[in-house]
Order: C-alpha cells, then sequence, then structure tokens
C-alpha cells in the first residue's frame, strides 16, 4: 500500500534514523483541504476562508471511484485509490467494482490531484484538487517554472473562481494565481 502523504514513505525513513521509528503516514496523518459550501475547508473541521496562500510542495494523481447512486441511496459508496489498483486501505479497487457490477450498480471514476502544501501559518496539509481544476493549477504552475521560479518556494494564492454556470450542476472551481514580485 502507498503511503498517503506523498514522500511518506522517504519522510518515515529519514525520521526513523533520527530515532522516531515506527510511523505511518497513512491517510489522515495531515489535514485534507477541499472546497465545501463556499469556503475551503479542512477534514479536522478548519475553515480556511475563500482565500489563502500556500508553498506547494509536490503533486500526485488521486482517484475516486464513486457508485452511481444517489447519496440517498444505502448501497452509495466510494473509494479513493492513488494507484487505481489498491484502495487507501490495501484492497482490491477490481474486487470492489466486481462487487458493485453483480449488484448492478454503474460507477464513475474521477481523477483527482493531491498536493502537500505549507500554509502560512507553517501548518502542512493536502490539497484534493478536483479533476475541473487541475488545468489552472497547471498553468499557474508552469507560469512560474517559465520565469525561472522554483515552485515549492513560490506563494501560490488559492482561492474560489468564478461560478461555472453552462453545465447541468453549476459550481465555484479552485483557482490559483502567484505572488507578483
Amino acid at each position: 500500500m502507498a503511503a498517503a502523504v506523498p514522500g511518506g514513505d522517504a519522510l518515515a525513513q529519514s525520521l526513523a534514523a533520527e530515532g522516531f521509528a515506527g510511523l505511518d503516514f497513512g491517510f489522515g496523518s495531515l489535514p485534507l483541504v477541499s472546497l465545501d459550501q463556499g469556503a475551503f475547508k479542512t477534514s479536522d473541521g478548519a475553515t480556511l476562508g475563500v482565500e489563502f496562500w500556500a508553498l506547494l510542495k509536490q503533486s500526485r494523481p488521486k482517484f475516486l471511484f464513486k457508485t452511481a447512486l444517489a447519496d440517498s441511496d444505502p448501497r452509495s459508496a466510494l473509494v479513493y485509490s492513488y494507484d487505481g489498483l489498491c484502495d487507501i486501505k490495501g484492497e482490491s479497487i477490481q474486487a470492489k467494482l466486481e462487487a458493485w457490477a453483480r449488484q448492478g450498480i454503474s460507477y464513475e471514476k474521477k481523477q483527482y490531484l493531491e498536493v502537500v502544501a505549507q500554509l502560512a501559518n507553517q501548518a502542512t496539509v493536502l490539497l484534493s484538487i478536483p479533476p475541473t481544476s487541475v488545468r489552472r493549477l497547471s498553468g499557474v504552475l508552469a507560469n512560474i517554472r517559465s520565469r525561472g521560479g522554483a515552485i515549492d518556494q513560490t506563494w501560490v494564492r488559492v482561492h474560489i473562481g468564478p461560478k461555472v454556470t453552462n453545465v447541468p450542476k453549476p459550481f465555484n472551481p479552485w483557482a490559483f494565481s502567484q505572488q507578483e514580485v
């Protein structure tokens, strides 16, 4: 099973060498930031508001497999995976999909981006960026790099983008901009 924190295995090894053996950087090691009902919120209950500044350290894809059922349906389920093969608990994704198929339940697969970020208050969090916002982040990172900047040393403003209305379910995407110097 892959560590839930990108680079978590290397970090665990490094800390073990310093006498902190046995650490587990699995799912839940760091707060997860998501955009929920008009504000950025962390999985541990903090609200970051409509914008915040962060240093982006690294990223990796994260896959969501979700049953195509109403959330109120007791069979509704979702599963996260970093490799598309095993879920975050190390269990087979294929086995879950086959179980859903036996029940006649279809599913959807979405690729998110999980980004390790350091906030202005020095807290380290994971940004859970949905597929609709990954290109926005990609553009900002390309701009930083094209200007010769070090991505992990450039403050990025994370904020709520303008509402997308030309879709069946209008939404506000994540938006990003770099700090001008």
